[in-house]
């Protein structure tokens, strides 16, 4: 295993319905999905916008929170989001590239120099510009951008010191081009996953 400097940014998604003035006396309910569960940071984010949410609202508020692909995987919750079936959603900016193909660069590897140079960006008349797309494309808001931190590549069984060992390595990554154009350049074969099913890949061998 080894690890490698790569950014990660996800993106905190809503849909636009959800944005809507709620009804007087009525608690708003809003339905937050994240791959991603247990005590990942990302997981406990949630859980203090809840918190906070529900306290300066006076309860009006209830920001509900699905961790661990309770409502799905990536491309499942994001068209949840876009439906309005679900309202928030954090996912890694690649995978919202099928409506807005540029943004899928946020996620290349080795383009940041650290997590402010990211967040300033995303910010800026960039992130803005990606914001918009969204709307008028799917009809979901960019509500903000949070740094997941440093990417790792993990084996079961190789050891990996170098690019010269990923040739021809079966590798797992997220279902979006960005990914898989990164792994095919270290001259490894990469397997599009949901992120739901890479434990029981990776114990069957279907990824290493």
């Amino acid at each position: 295993m080894v690890a490698r400097r790569i950014g990660q940014l996800a993106i905190v998604a809503v849909a636009l319905c959800a944005l809507s003035a709620p009804a007087l006396a009525q608690t708003k309910v809003l339905r937050w999905g994240d791959v991603v569960g247990g005590n990942h940071p990302s997981v406990e984010m949630i859980t203090r916008v809840s918190a906070a949410a529900k306290a300066k609202s006076g309860g009006s508020l209830d920001i509900q929170s699905f961790p661990g692909g309770q409502l799905g995987g990536s491309r499942d919750m994001i068209e949840a989001v876009a439906n309005g079936v679900q309202t928030m959603v954090t996912e890694g900016a690649a995978n919202f590239g099928q409506w807005v193909p540029s943004i899928s660069v946020v996620e290349a590897p080795y383009i940041w120099r650290n997590a402010d140079h990211l967040v300033k960006t995303m910010n800026g008349p960039l992130g803005e510009e990606f914001n918009q797309q969204l709307v008028e494309r799917r009809g979901m808001r960019i509500l903000g951008t949070t740094y997941y931190g440093t990417r790792h590549l993990t084996t079961s069984r190789k050891e990996v010191k170098g690019v010269a060992d990923m040739a021809g390595f079966k590798l797992r990554v997220p279902e979006n081009d960005v990914f898989r154009a990164m792994a095919e350049s270290w001259g490894a074969r990469p397997t599009p996953m949901n992120f739901n099913e890479l434990y029981l890949a990776a114990s069957s061998s279907s990824s290493t």
